[in-house]
Formats: structure tokens, C-alpha cells, sequence
């Protein structure tokens, strides 16, 4: 999800590929200033459009034909694609000139809400080689795999034993590399170590959170964290679904999105609410909104960082910034969450 800078600070080949500079000066230009790992952030707002940027302060059309005024629900990068999620789910393979319609038939989950259980349903997990989504067909089970993106097919490899009548609607990937499914209805969790290994079902039945059929599923470290999109409550286990405990300190809120940027924290977005971070001194969940407009309602969470070759008294001494995707425009934050600043005014709807 990196992509190409222009200029004389950094030279790249590919949309999402790393750079690495030179040793020496070029155009008389330090390159202890020299980007050689930028980042590539994609923002949706409400009436669909695709925008990039990659300093996080500028923002520019990714793809100007997207006019068709539904928002956009999630985002993803598989290589040199870029991925997102409407009423169907699209691709574009040259660099945002085009996107086309992955699968028109109904491969696509649809949500209870519009901006419901958006960026969750897509993953493109760590070693895997493949791109899974929440989808109608295959229990939700779909993947695609590098370099196919246009191809997709179920992944029925489940181990002996586990029954059917599972829909996937939720994805995540713990920090120990385990990609975990969820479904909300039957409350059922899958978990597949890597991609050439069986699904297994590791509570063996369903697991004992809420009545909610509106729970998505996400992480941080690894600990499992279930959430409810209406609101009920946010839970984790640190035992691999056999028990759940629930967070305090949230307010009685939708909760949007639930993200660890760089497995450092924890942070929570709410409709209406802002964001709320997780207080490891209290153990509990505390309001992390300022610089934010009162009211916000969070949609999208994504973090990025940005490496330079070496340390200079000029180069900025926080290259790690986290990046809110709202109904009053893109905030972004350089110290992990605790402050905010607007980036870009607007109604924006998920975040990459």
C-alpha cells in the first residue's frame, strides 16, 4: 500500500512499491532527507469519489469517473490494485484509470447499515498471498489471490467436523499472524494459521457475547476484540474466543471502527462521539477527542508511516501518523491518537 512519490526526493517503480535512495547527493539535495519508505492513503467521501495522498496533507482525485453517488464502504490495496467496496466490490489494476466491477452477480454482504461493518469486511493478511471479503456466496469466504484479482472463489478448506451454515461479515489478523472470520448470526469464529492450512472452529460452538447480529470482529495485538455496530458493547479475549470480557469507559454509542495503528494502542470510533482511546493504566476506554468538532462521527481508521534513510535536524521527528475518516473531513494525528488535526475538510466514509 505504498506508493510513488515524484520528485527528486524519492524514486519508485510501481504504485504501492518501497524506494530506496541513493548514497549520494542528488540535484544538490541531501538524502539523509531521501523517503525510502513512503506511504499511499486512500479516502472515500459520501458521494463515492476516490481521492490519494501521500503526505497526508495534500489530497487529489484517484479516480474521476466515480460519480455514481454511492459511498464507499471499504478500501484495500493488493499490490499495484486498489481495491473498494460499494454496492459491489471494484478493482483498478493501472493506477486509478479505470476500476472495474469485480464480480456483478452479488458477490458483495450487504451491510444492515450503509456504513456499517465497512473496512472489516476486507483483508489482505500479512503472508497469505490473497485478499479475502465478505461476501453472498461461499459462507462469505471469498479470496482472490495476487497477480487474479479479477478471479475469486470460496475457501471451503475447513477442517473435519465443523458443520456449514456459517456467513462471514468480519475479518481480522492477529499480531502473531492468525487470520480470523466471524459470523454475527450464528456467532461462530474461524481461525487459518496460513493460507495452505484447514479453517478451524477453536471454541468448537458458538461463543457466549450479546444478542447483537450486528458485531464485527477486530484486534489488537493478540487479542481478539468483537464490537457492536449498534452499539451494545465492545469485548476481547485473550483466550481464543473461550471467554469474553467488556470494555468500560465507552460511551453508549455505534461503534463505527475499531483499530490498533502499529499495535500501540487502541482506539474505538463512535457516530456522534469522536474516538475513544484505550487507558492501559485504568484498563478502561477515555475520550481522545481533541481537535476534533464536537459530534463527529468516525467512520474510518487507518495508520501510516513514512521512513527516511537517516536522521537529519530537519526531518521530522514523528514519521508515524494515524488518520480519521469523518463526517467533518480527515483528521490526523502524530502522537498516537491523543491529538487531532483537520487535514481536509469534507464527509468522507472509509480510509486506507
Amino acid at each position: 500500500m505504498h506508493n510513488r512519490l515524484s520528485g527528486y526526493k524519492l524514486a519508485l517503480i510501481g504504485l504501492l512499491s518501497l524506494g530506496f535512495g541513493s548514497c549520494e547527493r542528488y540535484n544538490t539535495y541531501s538524502n539523509n532527507n531521501v523517503i525510502v519508505k513512503p506511504f499511499s492513503l486512500f479516502v472515500s467521501d459520501s458521494s463515492g469519489l476516490l481521492y490519494n495522498s501521500n503526505d497526508g496533507t495534500d489530497y487529489s482525485m484517484f479516480w474521476t469517473k466515480a460519480t455514481d453517488g454511492v459511498p464507499t464502504r471499504a478500501i484495500s490495496t493488493v499490490g499495484d490494485n486498489v481495491v473498494f467496496v460499494k454496492n459491489f466490490a471494484f478493482v483498478s489494476t493501472d493506477q486509478g484509470q479505470q476500476f472495474n466491477n469485480i464480480d456483478p452477480t452479488g458477490l458483495i454482504q450487504p451491510a444492515p447499515a450503509i456504513f456499517a461493518m465497512n473496512q472489516h469486511m476486507v483483508i489482505y493478511p500479512r503472508g497469505f498471498g490473497r485478499i479475502y471479503m465478505a461476501s453472498n456466496v461461499a459462507g462469505g469466504m471469498m479470496y482472490s489471490k495476487d497477480g487474479t484479482i479479477n478471479t475469486w472463489a470460496g475457501d471451503y478448506n475447513f477442517a473435519p467436523g465443523i458443520p456449514g451454515g456459517y456467513t462471514i461479515t468480519s475479518f481480522t489478523q492477529l499480531k502473531n499472524n492468525e487470520l480470523w472470520a466471524f459470523d454475527p448470526v450464528s456467532k461462530r469464529l474461524f481461525m487459518k494459521k496460513d493460507a495452505g492450512t484447514n479453517w478451524i472452529e477453536p471454541t468448537g460452538a458458538p461463543i457466549a457475547v450479546g444478542g447483537s447480529t450486528t458485531f464485527y470482529l477486530s484486534h489488537f495485538a493478540n487479542t481478539l476484540i468483537i464490537a457492536d455496530y449498534a452499539g451494545s458493547g465492545i469485548w476481547y479475549s485473550n483466550n481464543n474466543g473461550g471467554s469474553w470480557t467488556q470494555y468500560v469507559g465507552l460511551p453508549n454509542s455505534a461503534y463505527t471502527c475499531v483499530y490498533a495503528p502499529f499495535e500501540q494502542t487502541l482506539l474505538v470510533g463512535t457516530f456522534g462521539g469522536g474516538v475513544y482511546r484505550f487507558d492501559p493504566s485504568s484498563n478502561s476506554f477515555k475520550p481522545a477527542n481533541n481537535g476534533l468538532e464536537s459530534g463527529t462521527i468516525v467512520r474510518g481508521i487507518t495508520a501510516k508511516d513514512r521512513i527516511y534513510k537517516a536522521e537529519e535536524q530537519n526531518t521530522p521527528t514523528n514519521t508515524s501518523w494515524i488518520f480519521l475518516a469523518t463526517n467533518t473531513g480527515i483528521y490526523r494525528s502524530q502522537n498516537n491518537g491523543q491529538d487531532w488535526f483537520l487535514a481536509q475538510r469534507g464527509n468522507y466514509t472509509a480510509i486506507y
